[in-house]
């Protein structure tokens, strides 16, 4: 996550889908912000002009939204200020690239995360690469396949968010939720694709029924820009461009 996100339709649809996944119990994000880095990116906030279309799918988020970005408040500690996810903590530190520093990130996250029924990671990119080992500078763009077990294995259920490279977005989507399942654990995933991103919920046995009903409720909700998939194998659909 970076600052210069904050607001765009991507944290719409973010925000929107933890505010459904999370109604009435505890979440903690992890935001794994990374320092701005000059690039454009961020820049998709034109769908804040288009409230008939936008604002029915979350209006209370909306409005919020709207108003970070015509306040030129477009920061991760703005968005915690609003109270748009309000039974939410949040891990707000710098996440360095180096194995000691990571650490201790990690460290400090188990301690927040504690008592959390659901945890969310905010990688820039998403799911480690080859190309990039731990430690190794841009590796804090990235959350890592050790760090996402270990995080399982405390009793969470997980959403992550991951940028879609420039693939077949159903082959892609399939493929992760195939090595999260060989790599992490064969639970109950649950995928969320818009044009740009997918998020994938990694439910804990006792909860699959509650995000079930809420993953359909979300699915109603953001019909046309969001294809939700569920099952051995999660699936993505073909949408528009916001």
């Amino acid at each position: 996550m970076k600052d210069q996100y904050a607001g765009d339709v991507n944290d719409y649809c973010k925000y929107a889908l933890l505010r459904c996944l999370s109604r009435g119990s505890t979440t903690t994000v992890c935001w794994m912000l990374t320092s701005r880095d000059g690039r454009s990116d961020g820049r998709r906030i034109g769908y804040l002009d288009r409230p008939a279309a936008w604002r029915p799918r979350d209006p209370e988020l909306f409005d919020r939204l709207r108003d970070l970005v015509r306040e030129g408040e477009r920061t991760i500690r703005a968005v915690e200020r609003a109270r748009i996810l309000p039974l939410a903590r949040f891990h707000p530190d710098l996440l360095p690239s180096g194995r000691e520093g990571r650490a201790r990130y990690f460290a400090r996250l188990d301690d927040l995360a504690a008592g959390s029924e659901l945890l969310f990671f905010d990688p820039d990119n998403g799911l480690e690469v080859r190309s990039c080992p731990r430690g190794r500078r841009g590796s804090e763009r990235y959350l890592y396949w050790e760090e996402l077990a270990r995080a399982y294995r405390r009793g969470f259920s997980i959403v992550v968010y991951q940028h879609f490279p420039r693939v077949d977005r159903r082959d892609y989507v399939a493929r992760v939720g195939n090595e999260i399942r060989a790599r992490v654990v064969p639970a109950r995933l649950f995928s969320f694709s818009s044009p740009q991103v997918v998020f994938f919920l990694l439910a804990r046995p006792g909860r699959v029924r509650v995000y079930q009903r809420r993953a359909a409720e979300f699915a109603r909700a953001w019909e046309g820009i969001v294809s939700c998939g569920g099952g051995r194998r999660a699936t993505a659909g073909e949408t528009a461009e916001p």
